[in-house]
């Protein structure tokens, strides 16, 4: 067994609930625009895990062409500026989200065996600041990277360079826990052990296709490796 000092969670689709929230969101964002959805976003949000679907305006691009009604990206990049002004909303459709069971459990067992924990995000501060408060998770992590860091996304390798040298750790003493490629293989090119769950966008056999070291259904399973 792997013995890890520090563990990297991503937050939405991993830790929270998300996908219902942010597919009503595109859908409004595409339908303000004067385009009319005859196709199911959320049905589709798995392609969001992949990397080439990773970013707003290639997703929202994606299901024009798949909705028969694609578009130049001068009307796609207005679409993705609503989607970015109602997502940065935290309170916008809130209540479509939720903690995955055993979440805190586990952060809580981190803790408690003096693992560092570290929350990596593609998200804006103030809507992970939302969602760490509303649902009480924010006392586990000892570190917070996001957007704001003005670094390279998702699956760059830089942020968790990053948290490597913060923390003065190797990467085979760092485990990564996303629900998408895009946040594993950002592990796997910094050479951390990574851990893919299936409660996001993402299937078991995406995760086996790239080599991930683990695959569990949700957060909760992690004890198995820690």
């Amino acid at each position: 067994m792997d013995k890890f000092k520090l563990v990297v969670f991503d937050l939405e689709g991993t830790l929270v609930k998300h996908t219902t929230r942010q597919a009503k969101i595109v859908e409004n964002s595409i339908s303000k625009n004067g385009v009319t959805l005859s196709i199911n976003v959320e049905e589709n949000y798995s392609l969001r895990s992949k990397p080439e679907y990773h970013s707003a305006k290639d997703f929202i691009k994606k299901i024009l062409e798949l909705n028969n009604t694609p578009k130049e990206d001068e009307e796609i990049d207005k679409m993705v500026k609503f989607y970015k002004e109602l997502r940065q909303n935290p309170e916008y459709l809130f209540d479509l989200q939720y903690l995955f069971t055993g979440v805190k459990e586990i952060l809580a067992k981190l803790v408690e065996k003096e693992i560092i924990c570290v929350l990596l995000t593609n998200a804006n501060a103030l809507q992970n600041q939302f969602l760490l408060e509303k649902f009480e998770i924010k006392k586990y992590f000892d570190f917070i990277v996001d957007d704001s860091c003005g670094l390279a996304d998702k699956p760059d390798p830089t942020r968790v360079n990053l948290i490597l040298e913060k923390f003065s750790i190797i990467p085979e003493e760092v485990l990564i826990v996303d629900d998408s490629l895009a946040g594993l293989l950002a592990g796997k090119n910094a050479k951390t052990r990574t851990c893919g769950v299936l409660t996001g966008n993402s299937t078991k056999e995406m995760f086996e296709k790239e080599g991930i070291d683990y695959i569990f259904e949700s957060v909760k399973d992690l004890g198995e490796v820690l």
